[in-house]
């Protein structure tokens, strides 16, 4: 059901399908709680002997371990169209590529994780459209001079699917294929790419355009 629960989860058109079955874990879940105390405190004698406490150590162990593979799995889910539409073989291997990629990036952008856009008086507006793949974040500002720190931190929270400053909700993907940054005339401004995705798939907009690339493969157009 947790498996079902992230695939309906990945298209805006089957997340009813994730909400029945969210409702359904939660009732299954509150009936194994409820049922399992009538049952204690019907029995608690049994608290008193070796078997009890075998039991319930290796039950609780079964939990703890079913906890990770639920995580992992979801997460295999969320990444699996990077990995389609990618030169890497749908294997474990190219899960944990995109995720030592993904670490990287985090790693990068750390220093502009708390940058103050308070004091800025910058307006900031942003949608997550479709991509090829995955999603495409999309940020207009009502300025064209904006320090590299700031681009940085705008496109990079947008890059980790943090998206602190565009207050967007990602309903496609959490992390995006595509990032772009347009001025209040609709100018691109910054373009960010996933180098993840095949050369074939890629967006080709900045080719032809000069630009200066600053950390994580950050494009600024000039």
């Amino acid at each position: 059901m947790s498996i079902i629960v992230g695939i309906a989860d990945l298209n805006e058109d089957t997340k009813i399908v994730s909400k029945v079955f969210n409702i359904i874990l939660i009732s299954l879940s509150l009936f194994m709680i409820i049922s399992s105390m009538i049952k204690f405190i019907g029995n608690i004698d049994d608290v008193f002997t070796t078997n009890f406490w075998l039991e319930f150590g290796i039950e609780g162990f079964v939990w703890i371990i079913n906890i990770p593979v639920i995580y992992l799995s979801k997460k295999m889910i969320l990444i699996e169209k990077k990995v389609i539409f990618s030169n890497n073989k749908n294997l474990i291997y190219s899960y944990v590529k995109f995720y030592l990629n993904l670490l990287i990036y985090k790693l990068k952008f750390y220093r502009y994780k708390k940058v103050d856009l308070n004091k800025l008086n910058l307006t900031i507006e942003g949608k997550e459209l479709s991509a090829v793949g995955g999603s495409r974040i999309y940020i207009r500002v009502n300025r064209r001079d904006l320090s590299k720190e700031i681009l940085i931190a705008l496109a990079s929270d947008a890059i980790l699917g943090r998206n602190k400053y565009t207050r967007i909700v990602n309903k496609r993907e959490k992390y995006p294929n595509v990032v772009e940054i347009v001025d209040d005339k609709l100018k691109l401004y910054v373009f960010w790419q996933d180098d993840f995705i095949e050369e074939k798939w890629r967006d080709k907009r900045c080719d032809n355009i000069k630009t200066t690339q600053v950390i994580g493969g950050i494009e600024i157009i000039n």
